[in-house]
C-alpha cells in the first residue's frame, strides 16, 4: 500500500514540475520574441516531510500538504508553482525562511527538465533537522526512524 502511495505522489509531483518547466519554456519563448529578460534555469531543493515522502522509506510517513523548499525559485515561478500545487491540495510552505537544514545536507536529483532541476534532501538530513527542534509532532517519526536505521550489528 505504502509503495503505491509513494509512486502516486511522485507521479503527481512530477506532473506539477513538468508543468512548471513548460510554463518557463513558454514564458521564455514569449519574452525572447519581445526582447525582454528570460527566466533563468531554476533549482528547487525539497526538504521536510515532503522529502521523506519522496524517499521510499521502509515505514509509512504521515502525509503533509506543505512543500518545504530551501532553494526557492524566483517570485513568478514560485507563484506559478503555488497555482499548480493547489490542484493537488498542496501548497508552498509560507515559512520557508524558518527552515533549518544541516550545512552538510546532501541532495539527490529527483527530476531534471530543460529549465528546472528538482532535488530532494536525503532522509538522514531531514531527520537531523527534525531532531534539532524535537517538536512533539515529530517524536514518533524520530523514534521509528531510529528503530529502523540505528540497529546494532
Amino acid at each position: 500500500y505504502y509503495g503505491f502511495m509513494s509512486l502516486d505522489l511522485k507521479s503527481s509531483i512530477h506532473s506539477v514540475f513538468k508543468s512548471l518547466n513548460d510554463y518557463i519554456v513558454d514564458t521564455n519563448q514569449q519574452r525572447s520574441a519581445e526582447g525582454t529578460i528570460l527566466i533563468p534555469p531554476q533549482k528547487i531543493q525539497i526538504v521536510g516531510q515532503m522529502a521523506l515522502l519522496m524517499a521510499d522509506l521502509p515505514f509509512p510517513i504521515t502525509s503533509t500538504t506543505d512543500l518545504d523548499m530551501i532553494q526557492l525559485p524566483q517570485y513568478e515561478v514560485k507563484a506559478k508553482l503555488e497555482d499548480l500545487l493547489i490542484e493537488l491540495g498542496l501548497h508552498v510552505e509560507s515559512d520557508s525562511h524558518l527552515i533549518w537544514m544541516p550545512q552538510e545536507t546532501e541532495y539527490l536529483q529527483l527530476f531534471e527538465f530543460s529549465n528546472l532541476l528538482i532535488e530532494v534532501a536525503k532522509p538522514e538530513f531531514v531527520i537531523a533537522s527534525k531532531a534539532k527542534f524535537m517538536r512533539e509532532k515529530d517524536k514518533k517519526l524520530l523514534e521509528t526512524y531510529h528503530k529502523f536505521f540505528n540497529k546494532k550489528s
